[in-house]
C-alpha cells in the first residue's frame, strides 16, 4: 500500500516595500501510519534566496499519544524576498525527513520525501499543490 504526502505550496507577494512570500506544506497519512515525535521531524524549503529549515509537529495518536502523533500540521514558512525582485517564475523546492511508523507492523523507519514547482512572485496570491509518494517499507516473510 503507498503512502501519499501532499504538499500544498501557496505564495504570494506582499507588496512592493517590503516583498514577503510564504510557503506552505501539509502532509497527509493514513490511519496506521504515524510520526515518531521523538525524532525531528524536519522540513528543507530551497529558494533562489535562501535555504530554511522547520521541524513539524502533530496532533497526538490517541493509542500512543507520548511517542507518535497521527498526522503532522501544516507548516507555512515565511520568505522576504530582495528588494527590486523582478516578476516572474522562480524554482522551489522542498525535501522532508519523517520518521514514519506502521503501527499494524510495530515497524518505525525514516523516509525522505521531495517535491519541487514554482512560486509566482508578482501576483496577488499563487497556488502550486504537488502530491509526493514515499516508498513503503516492506517486512521480510
Amino acid at each position: 500500500m503507498k503512502r501519499f504526502l501532499v504538499l500544498a505550496l501557496l505564495a504570494s507577494q506582499a507588496g512592493a516595500a517590503s516583498p514577503l512570500a510564504s510557503v506552505r506544506v501539509q502532509v497527509e497519512g493514513s490511519a496506521a501510519l504515524t510520526f515518531n515525535h521523538r525524532a525531528q521531524n524536519t522540513l528543507t524549503l530551497r529558494t533562489p534566496w535562501g535555504t530554511q529549515q522547520a521541524v513539524f509537529s502533530g496532533t497526538p495518536y490517541a493509542p500512543d499519544p507520548g511517542n507518535y502523533w497521527g498526522h503532522l500540521s501544516p507548516l507555512t514558512l515565511k520568505i522576504k524576498l530582495p528588494e527590486g525582485v523582478a516578476a516572474g517564475r522562480y524554482p522551489v523546492s522542498v525535501s522532508a525527513n519523517l520518521y514514519l511508523c506502521d503501527q499494524r507492523a510495530h515497524l518505525c523507519t525514516v523516509r525522505t520525501a521531495q517535491a519541487s514547482g514554482e512560486m509566482t512572485v508578482g501576483q496577488a496570491s499563487a497556488r502550486l499543490d504537488l502530491l509526493l509518494t514515499l516508498p513503503t517499507f516492506t517486512l521480510l516473510p
